[in-house]
């Protein structure tokens, strides 16, 4: 009994470190998406709760199929050398579809934004995906052929490794925000779901800007600012000319 207390104990300590780290990564994807947070704690927390369950899934998943790749052979002693190519990579492609969707939903319910469509959530969702499925390959390759871990943490190097992976992970998945977002904010169509809006009214920065707009708007405000200043004080000469 006192064994079951304690992983519910640690468990709820896991998930609430877990919960803090998915609010910084909110935080990181407010400002990609140049948002401003603007729901109530609870609902902060219930989503950085959600993200924080998906990530250890995300974790898990990758551990699993890497540690599965790598036992390919031994799984399979039978199997020819294209079986297991062809396997190992079926793996890496189910991998990524899954980072993919993980990236879409993380970007649609994490800024604090009205959502937007999916479509435009695609682009930065392969990107993630994809880099993040290379990171995770190199990221392997360094920790089991370039460097020790466990030499320089002794038994915490697993944890450490862990951790170093999941903090780069974050980064991957910031720059896929940041594509999107610049791709909403090239366009005057409303990227946002429901009917259409007007610009001003989308709920969205990177949908209610758009980029060439912004530029032609300054320009007409500094050539209204011109204008003002030349009708209140008119050119005229210096006496000292007449």
């Amino acid at each position: 009994e006192k064994k079951g207390w304690g992983l519910l104990v640690a468990g709820l300590v896991a998930l609430y470190g877990g919960a803090n780290g998915a609010g910084a990564v909110i935080t990181a994807l407010n400002v990609a998406y140049e948002e401003q947070e603007k729901r109530s704690l609870l609902h902060f927390y219930a989503v950085a709760v959600s993200i924080a369950v998906v990530a250890m899934l995300l974790a898990l998943a990758a551990l699993a199929a890497t540690t599965a790749v790598a036992a390919l052979r031994e799984l399979m002693p039978n199997a020819s050398p294209l079986t297991i190519a062809l396997g190992k990579a079926a793996a890496y492609v189910g991998l990524a579809f899954a980072a993919a969707a993980v990236a879409a939903t993380l970007y649609r319910f994490a800024p604090s934004r009205h959502h937007a469509q999916w479509r435009w959530l695609t682009p930065g969702s392969v990107f993630t995906a994809v880099s993040w499925v290379l990171f995770t390959l190199a990221f392997g390759f360094y920790v089991t052929e370039v460097t020790d871990y466990n030499a320089t943490y002794g038994s915490l190097g697993a944890i450490i490794a862990l951790l170093t992976w999941m903090y780069l992970t974050a980064y991957v998945f910031v720059f896929g925000a940041e594509l999107n977002r610049e791709l909403e904010h090239q366009t005057e169509r409303d990227t946002t779901v429901g009917p259409e809006e007007p610009m001003g009214e989308r709920g969205a920065w990177a949908a209610d800007h758009v980029a060439a707009g912004d530029e032609a708007g300054e320009s007409s405000e500094e050539g209204a600012d011109v204008e003002s200043i030349a009708r209140v004080w008119p050119d005229e000469e210096p006496e000292s000319d007449r």
